[in-house]
């Protein structure tokens, strides 16, 4: 092609998605040249694109710009934006009508709590802020009805169905939180049941989770358990945890920790040139400001949630069954031999994880089942850990001289109430905008007051190692219950054990991980 035929190419304006489709193609190992030709631009204008890679992903990732916006400008009052814009996806997910002067009426008072002078919500501000977000104005009744089987049926059988068309069975996840109180023993079951426990010293002996799954249960992603403190003291010389581990002063989630979380998911999916589908309930926690590759976001509608949502539909209650199926063996064995029994964070983040990949894929089969959104065939399920528990659970009972109506039922799902996010309230918005996510309780160790009495660290040498792996395997040998599967895990322990010791000096354990 001469100069002179790529002279008269006409400019064009590329929006923010085609700019970073033409950085993709790039980094596919597409040339330059090729991609001009194929755009009917000059060589040119693809080089100014790569050049503006960073500031094009910011926006992108960000969720700054509109992906059909061409000019990546943001307006003078970029604060103010921000604000209104995390307030109107907040009040959008709840089904509330939300007018033009409405949003100016909140951009002010918005500008009002940002400390910003020279700000006006004008007709003009108004007309750019929402091309800029592609905010259109949408009619939406104020006679919704409360959750009700027809509209769950009706969003099941009509959006859903549009929704997941290019998914399989295995690229459909859900993703929920569970509220815990870990540390929580049988005694005081009716002391916290029905509790929601939104703050003060209830919140240092909880804590929250997030679970997500397929819809087939061939894949469960590694939990996020979210505690109140970032470095409690029986996590210290610890670097490597079963689950990721996060924390803030009421541990609960919150919207930087999800964007934290959904973009190691997306991360990992485009890792592995894999597309999901995540559906999660519309709680001002989700509300997040990301683009995303490889994994699509969709919420439940807010009238109907507890009807759709799969972990709510028995894969939570499963999960806790199975953690508190272990914490009643151990307080029996304890109470055996009059020994008290008391759980620390680090226990219970490696319990919860535990009981995660003890639930099976037939459970979480049943429970997607159940809320209509997959055709598979029943399944009956294996007799379960809870009715293992529900036979020791009488025992427990007469030790602790407990109300004998007090059921395993009753502790499994005690917590069930209980918060596992906040109210998104003005403050709030005001300093994620700020970048002011400081959180002062978090940044502390646990207090005498909540934290169990732990040993001094202890000192294990090489020889004490391999000592622990003897034992277990006579333990194991003396066991007539034991399967293969027991006998291949400890093998797998030791072949661990063996590879980290050997070729290694005499140390302490900690040592290792350094």
């Amino acid at each position: 092609m001469s100069s002179g035929s790529s002279a008269k190419k006409k400019r064009r304006q590329f929006s923010l998605k085609e700019k970073v489709d033409i950085l993709s193609q790039v980094d596919a190992g597409k040339k330059q040249i090729h991609i001009a030709n194929e755009m009917g631009v000059a060589p040119s204008t693809v080089a100014t694109i790569l050049k503006d890679r960073q500031k094009i992903l910011e926006l992108h990732r960000g969720s700054q710009l509109a992906p059909s916006r061409k000019r990546l400008r943001l307006g003078n009052f970029q604060e103010v934006d921000a604000a209104v814009l995390t307030w109107f996806k907040d009040a959008h997910s709840q089904n509330v009508p939300v007018s033009g002067p409405m949003l100016q009426e909140k951009a002010r008072q918005f500008a009002d709590a940002l400390d910003i002078t020279g700000f006006e919500a004008s007709a003009r501000w108004l007309h750019r802020f929402r091309e800029r977000n592609g905010i259109t104005w949408q009619v939406v009744s104020g006679e919704e009805k409360a959750a009700d089987a027809a509209s769950a049926a009706a969003w099941r059988d009509e959006k859903f169905r549009e929704i997941v068309a290019s998914y399989s069975e295995d690229d459909i996840f859900n993703a929920d939180e569970m509220a815990f109180f870990c540390q929580m023993l049988p005694d005081k079951t009716m002391h916290f049941k029905g509790n929601s426990c939104k703050g003060g010293k209830q919140s240092k002996v909880r804590i929250t989770v997030l679970l997500c799954c397929n819809s087939t249960g061939t894949k469960k992603l590694k939990p996020l358990v979210i505690g109140k403190y970032k470095k409690p003291r029986c996590m210290r010389n610890v670097v490597s945890l079963s689950c990721d581990y996060r924390a803030n002063s009421r541990a609960w989630m919150t919207r930087e920790l999800f964007s934290e979380w959904l973009l190691k998911v997306d991360d990992e999916m485009r890792s592995a040139g894999r597309k999901i589908l995540i559906i999660a309930d519309n709680c001002s926690a989700h509300l997040v400001n990301v683009r995303l590759t490889n994994v699509q976001l969709e919420f439940l509608p807010p009238d109907c949630t507890s009807l759709l949502q799969q972990l709510d539909q028995g894969i939570i209650k499963s999960v806790k069954a199975h953690y508190r199926t272990r914490l009643v063996q151990r307080l029996l064995i304890n109470l055996r031999m009059k020994l008290p029994t008391s759980i620390n964070v680090r226990q219970a983040t490696e319990m919860v994880t535990g009981a995660w990949w003890s639930v099976t894929s037939t459970t979480i089969q049943n429970c997607w089942r159940k809320a209509g959104l997959v055709v598979m065939p029943s399944e009956s399920e294996q007799g379960s850990e809870e009715s293992d528990a529900s036979g020791m659970w009488q025992e427990v009972v007469e030790r602790l001289a407990m109300d004998a109506s007090v059921t395993f039922e009753d502790y499994v799902q005690c917590d069930d109430e209980a918060c596992t996010s906040a109210e998104l309230t003005t403050d709030d918005i005001v300093s994620a905008v700020r970048g002011d996510n400081s959180d002062e309780d978090a940044n502390g160790e646990d207090d005498a007051e909540t934290a169990p009495v732990s040993q001094p660290e202890e000192s294990l040498s090489n020889a004490d190692i391999m000592e622990c792996v003897r034992k277990m395997r006579t333990y194991l040998g003396r066991c007539s219950n034991a399967t293969e599967t027991e006998h291949k895990n400890v093998d797998n322990f030791e072949a661990f054990v063996l590879r980290q010791l050997s070729g290694t000096r005499q140390a302490k354990i900690t040592d290792f991980f350094k």
